[in-house]
């Protein structure tokens, strides 16, 4: 099995961030110096890494160099929104299954498409190639999410409703 290095670590954090202009404060990754967890969001899908080795003191934005794998302060007038730690209080059951990213588009609707529930395939491209622990929150209602684990990555996302 394949371990994730720290350009995947990053990669798989800005994978995350939002493009939104409208939504200021969600357009880079996160640092909690309390938690020592980096944290990215785009609003549907939301990606943690537990203790990466950043090297920063103090809570706040970042800017993250892959070229480099820099990570770097990065002050910015906004709060991050998000309230991050609720994911982490969810109950998650064992969905009995692994990703390993090597048929994204096969993998999915053998379980992730369950009572007309899917998950959007760049999402899960964004994983990579790495063997994922895969969990769903309990109860199954409008706010269920996914939760991937590797190691000190971990990736919650959010399905989508086919109707």
């Amino acid at each position: 099995m394949k371990t994730p290095t720290l350009k995947d670590g990053l990669r798989f954090i800005l994978a995350a961030v939002s493009d939104d202009g409208t939504r200021p404060g969600l357009t880079a990754p996160y640092y909690d110096a309390v938690t020592n967890t980096l944290v990215a969001t785009d609003g549907r899908r939301m990606h943690l890494w537990h203790r990466p080795p950043c090297g920063l003191a103090v809570s706040g934005y970042v800017k993250i160099d892959i070229k480099n794998c820099i990570l770097d302060a990065d002050p910015r007038p906004y709060e991050f929104q998000p309230d991050w730690q609720k994911f982490l209080e969810r109950k998650h059951v064992p969905a009995a299954c692994r990703y390993d990213g090597s048929h994204p588009d096969m993998h999915i609707p053998l379980f992730l498409v369950r009572n007309q529930v899917a998950i959007n395939i760049q999402y899960m491209k964004d994983l990579g190639r790495f063997e994922w622990i895969v969990d769903k929150s309990v109860p199954e209602n409008s706010n269920q999410s996914w939760r991937f684990k590797l190691g000190s990555l971990t990736a919650f996302i959010m399905p989508m409703n086919i109707d």
